[in-house]
């Protein structure tokens, strides 16, 4: 009876604090999977995980968010189709996931299920990740890219793919960049727009439909101020905050009201308030300065966020609410002809926290269940694993010699469960199936340190950190 009192007093606390200190810095969605930078520089990642884009050290999926590893010293992450880069406070740059075109940097085809070191010798200020290649900006504003190269994505002037990060040029300085599936963008200092790689649909926006092995200019302009790209199609935002976009425009992702394609930059509309875009597998997001958020294209799984699964061509606003302040769709990879990558996360102010919505088969919303969901959900926040974790998985005492014991609900006694131990380099150091009692307990001959219990329960991952002496 103590025990069970104690631990809801404990739940209440956790609640109260996830909920009034939840603060985002970055929102990111690969195709079926998401991961969140928070304020106090820590990871959280959640959803598909068969290639360990999730970066917590195993192959399995979870539908709540999860932490990655365990130091808080991230300051930037970006994520591509099953793949995820990041800064750390130290400007090194790292990465993980699926690696079978050398888009993780590390020299191999080998892909990781936690960070990797991929090079600390530079200053790293931006970074951008799309199907099967990623770019990162040095704080001298020149670019440097790595992996898949079959298009020329990498703008290298041939087609031999990276396994490391290269520099596209001494000469060209960008100040915003942008990756598709198979096309890169970036904005120079001077405001003029560049492009290069794949251009089947006009995606570069140069006027044909060449595949460009090097960088190429994209008009004459010089006034571009943000640029996103899409799996085949690209979005901008100019000085002025009008929003453009150019490409495949088969589900009207580019917002002009048709589908018609298009191989130059069209200007969406007359409106000259837009401050945010996003460009998604085949649909699109923008925030304007009052805060309203606006969707268009595909609407399969709902992941417009309007209800219902309604095809859109031109910027529907989503309610009325205005305190929406960023945005994430998710890129999406090609399989079979078709295109993959249909949930969406957003911001919205700190009273009310970050939402999701659309396809939610691999718990890529982080809402606790794998429920589709046509209508934004911001009940989401960091912090509520905590309180199933105190539901579900307790570990006492902690800190420990070694020995603890671990209790779980009592209507799982008799069930036969798997726990892990890692340690805080996400190194497995055992695994043991045990069947659940009223009492269960564990004896581990390992050094004083940090280290995690994992067990998966009612196909959820749980975690709890154990503290050796």
């Amino acid at each position: 009876m103590k025990l069970k009192m104690y631990l809801t007093i404990t739940m209440i606390i956790v609640f109260k604090r996830g909920f009034s200190q939840q603060n985002w810095l970055n929102l990111q969605t690969g195709t079926e999977f998401s991961v969140v930078l928070k304020s106090d520089k820590s990871l959280w990642a959640w959803g598909s995980n068969l290639n360990g884009q999730l970066g917590l050290g195993s192959l399995t999926f979870t539908v709540l968010p999860q932490k990655i590893g365990i130091i808080n010293d991230w300051t930037n992450i970006a994520a591509g189709s099953f793949h995820c880069l990041a800064i750390k406070e130290d400007s090194s740059l790292w990465a993980w996931g699926l690696n079978n075109n050398g888009q993780l940097g590390t020299g191999n085809t080998i892909s990781y299920n936690v960070p990797q070191l991929i090079n600390n010798q530079k200053k790293w200020i931006k970074i951008e990740a799309g199907q099967t290649h990623s770019i990162a900006l040095a704080a001298d504003s020149t670019m440097y890219v790595w992996g898949d190269n079959n298009y020329g994505q990498l703008g290298l002037g041939n087609t031999i793919s990276k396994y490391f990060p290269v520099q596209l040029s001494d000469s060209l300085k960008f100040t915003a960049i942008g990756v598709g599936g198979a096309h890169t963008l970036g904005i120079l200092k001077n405001g003029s727009l560049w492009g290069w790689g794949a251009n089947f649909n006009g995606q570069l926006g140069d006027g044909s439909t060449l595949e460009r092995l090097s960088p190429v200019q994209i008009g004459t302009a010089n006034d571009w101020k943000e640029i996103d790209a899409g799996f085949e199609f690209s979005l901008g935002i100019k000085n002025n905050q009008s929003i453009w976009s150019w490409g495949f425009n088969g589900s009207g992702q580019l917002g002009i009201g048709n589908n018609n394609q298009q191989i130059i930059p069209n200007q969406i509309g007359d409106s000259l308030n837009w401050v945010n875009i996003e460009a998604g597998s085949s649909f699109g997001f923008a925030i304007n300065t009052f805060g309203n958020l606006y969707s268009w294209g595909a609407n399969s799984f709902g992941q417009l966020g309007h209800g219902n699964e309604q095809l859109l061509t031109v910027p529907t606003k989503i309610g009325n609410d205005n305190d929406w302040v960023n945005i994430s769709c998710a890129k999406g990879t090609i399989y079979n002809n078709a295109i993959f990558g249909y949930h969406t996360i957003g911001l919205k102010n700190e009273a009310n926290g970050l939402c999701a919505v659309g396809l939610n088969n691999a718990g890529q919303l982080g809402s606790g269940n794998q429920i589709t969901n046509s209508i934004f959900n911001c009940t989401i926040f960091l912090g509520q694993d905590e309180l199933v974790l105190k539901e579900y998985f307790e570990i006492y005492p902690n800190p420990n010699n070694g020995e603890f014991y671990f209790d779980l609900p009592e209507k799982h006694i008799g069930e036969s469960i798997k726990i892990s131990v890692y340690d805080s380099f996400s190194k497995l150091i055992l695994e043991r199936n045990t069947i659940i009692t009223d009492k269960n307990h564990l004896k581990l001959e390992i050094s004083p340190g940090v280290y995690f219990a994992e067990i998966q329960l009612e196909n959820k991952i749980f975690k709890r950190k154990i503290i050796v002496q």
